[in-house]
């Protein structure tokens, strides 16, 4: 098969067209999955459009193996040049495969049947994607059932964010709307809305939030575990709008006075983890332990 080496090839173009404007990925509904892990991963469970890859591919055993198991509409052998221009990436090893991908469609989680959402979460301006990412991998780690975004957010489908949700965009549902949109979802499903929020006030319902120090039994006076909950999480240096925060109940994660906030990711991930009932009994876990010691 002959091999993609100009960088002016229309499909190279394309490629990086995809890997750069959201407005195009979203015009052709496609995406790029950059690195060999994530296109191992996924590749199985999305509909490929086309596998990219390295002649020298065919003498490394895991890598043609990958080439073997993923079935692509069609597939191009490049050049180590024309893989790093597609993918964005600096290092190219002779393995690095990649591919063009068809992207989920968006959710109407109000055409779900009613009440079959019990945990969503909701972000506002996430505009990092890194941050983005990181939160998609969390929801799906801890059970969420999906993920609204509202105006401001970074694209899931941009490269960064793939690459830190590790995927995670294809494997939960997402949806996108305005603020009025997000309520309507909220009442379909009856969720408690609540919100990630520094200045969270009073202990409300027994969620995450001021405890004396050392103690967690608290989260067994509540039932967090099997509520339905909408957890809402904003920008890494602005937070929330006003208009979030006074359409949620605000709980904020106790933390010693030397720190005054974490990484909106590494929160929100805490405060999932305490909504989900998986994490309900490491808590649980936890508690027993310290007073076994």
């Amino acid at each position: 098969m002959e091999c993609i080496k100009s960088l002016q090839n229309s499909t190279v173009k394309h490629c990086v067209k995809l890997l750069k404007k959201k407005s195009y990925r979203e015009e052709t509904g496609k995406c790029i999955l950059a690195g060999t892990r994530v296109v191992e991963e996924l590749g199985p469970h999305v509909d490929v459009a086309c596998l990219f890859y390295q002649p020298d591919i065919l003498t490394d055993d895991a890598a043609a193996r990958i080439h073997d198991l993923i079935e692509s509409e069609m597939s191009m052998a490049v050049s180590s040049g024309v893989m790093g221009k597609i993918t964005g990436l600096e290092t190219v090893s002779p393995s690095m495969v990649a591919a063009e991908v068809h992207m989920p469609h968006m959710a109407d989680f109000t055409s779900w049947e009613p009440g079959t959402m019990t945990r969503l979460l909701v972000l506002e301006c996430c505009q990092d994607p890194g941050n983005l990412g990181t939160l998609l991998r969390s929801a799906v780690a801890f059970g969420f059932d999906g993920v609204f975004l509202l105006p401001g957010c970074a694209d899931p489908f941009n490269d960064k964010s793939i690459r830190a949700s590790r995927g995670a965009c294809f494997r939960i549902p997402l949806s996108s709307g305005s603020m009025e949109d997000w309520q309507g979802v909220c009442h379909h499903h009856d969720l408690v809305p609540l919100v990630a929020d520094i200045n969270g006030t009073e202990h409300r319902g027994g969620v995450v939030n001021s405890s004396p120090q050392g103690d967690i039994s608290y989260l067994g006076d509540s039932s967090t575990s099997s509520s339905r909950v909408s957890l809402a999480v904003g920008s890494e240096g602005q937070g929330v709008s006003h208009a979030m925060r006074d359409a949620c109940i605000p709980i904020e994660i106790p933390m010693a006075d030397e720190m005054e906030s974490l990484n909106v990711a590494a929160a929100a991930s805490i405060i999932m983890c305490a909504l989900s009932p998986a994490g309900f009994q490491v808590f649980h876990t936890i508690d027993a332990a310290l007073k076994d010691a």
